[in-house]
């Protein structure tokens, strides 16, 4: 199982590093479009018509919410049974920083949290919001790299459960259902985000 989340945490790594590049492609010929459309027809005419769909707000798809669901309703919440870490934050509260060690992911147990690339800079972007019963953090966790975008909490009763390599390790033994929950998640953030790229 952990040999599958590595696997699905790095391509879900290296497939989000291709779409900010993409998107922040997109977003240069935005800014260049007028300058650019002076000079006669050309290959930014021909794809201008596609330029407002890039969003870059992967997401779980329908389906991938509908299976977590049924796990909760056959297991209880997974999450809620003490095994982990509670935590509450305020509207705000930066959860971690891009280039932190990744030493934990998270769990929301309620409210919302935002992910943001360039935290801060003028070239801050939104790239995703998580909320209840999602995921976030498990590729500095699992992968053992630095963190590759900013949490931000974005709801002053956000509560967050916190799960360390350690206490992956007792769900594993103590709460398997735990442990599909986050290849679940993992696996329909993939997916998500490939039709997103591929779009």
């Amino acid at each position: 199982a952990m040999e599958m989340m590595t696997n699905l945490s790095h391509r879900l790594r290296e497939l989000t590093e291709d779409y900010l590049d993409v998107c922040k492609t997109i977003q240069d010929i935005k800014e260049t479009w007028g300058e650019s459309s002076k000079r006669g027809p050309g290959v930014l005419q021909k794809i201008a018509k596609f330029l407002g769909f890039a969003k870059l707000m992967p997401a779980l798809v329908p389906e991938e919410q509908k299976s977590l669901e049924e796990i909760w309703r056959l297991e209880g919440n997974p999450a809620e049974d003490g095994l982990l870490r509670n935590e509450n934050c305020r509207k705000g509260q930066i959860i971690f920083r891009e280039g932190d060690e990744g030493s934990c992911m998270y769990y929301i147990s309620y409210c919302l949290v935002d992910i943001f690339s360039r935290y801060g800079t003028e070239h801050q972007e939104l790239i995703t919001t998580r909320t209840t019963h999602q995921f976030f953090g498990e590729m500095g966790l699992i992968e053992k790299l630095p963190r590759s975008a900013t949490a931000v909490s974005a709801d002053s009763d956000t509560n967050l459960r916190i799960i360390t390599i350690e206490e992956m390790d007792n769900l594993f033994e103590e709460n398997p259902a735990m442990i599909l929950m986050i290849l679940k998640h993992l696996s329909g953030r993939l997916r998500s985000l490939t039709n997103d790229y591929i779009n």
